[in-house]
């Protein structure tokens, strides 16, 4: 093809000394409405995968498998058996307020991770109170 005949395919029309105009391009076809009729359908599929993350009502089988995934830490933690198992007691409170506090989580693991912080949390802060009080009473 020729170069003119490539000018002519755009919409360009060959400059001469008499044409001041800025050259015209031929708009895309497309219709605004199917546009608009397609954003809301992705937004959608968009929000569906979202909303699947929420943590609505864990069952049975999630809490235990979270009891179990908080206990082990705390004995990869250097816990002893019979501590870890005195530090869970604060197990039941902090899962019901990660569940309550974690509107949005990916996984068991996450809320588990949430649990065992605050139970060290927990255990740390009953293990200052006790040194206080020992300081107290020499």
């Amino acid at each position: 093809r020729t170069l003119e005949n490539r000018i002519q395919d755009f919409g360009i029309s060959e400059p001469n000394d008499t044409d001041s105009s800025e050259p015209e391009f031929s708009e895309p076809e497309f219709s605004l409405e199917e546009e608009e009729e397609k954003a809301p359908q992705n937004s959608e599929v968009k929000n569906r995968v979202n909303l699947s993350r929420k943590v609505d009502k864990a069952t049975k089988y999630d809490r235990d498998y979270i009891w179990n995934l908080v206990h082990d830490q705390l004995l990869k933690e250097n816990f002893s058996q019979a501590t870890a198992d005195y530090a869970m007691i604060h197990f039941d409170d902090r899962y019901e307020y990660a569940l309550e506090n974690m509107k949005y989580a990916s996984s068991s693991e996450r809320i588990a991770e949430y649990v065992f912080n605050g139970i060290v949390a927990e255990w740390n802060q009953n293990i200052r109170k006790q040194q206080a009080k020992r300081q107290q009473n020499i």
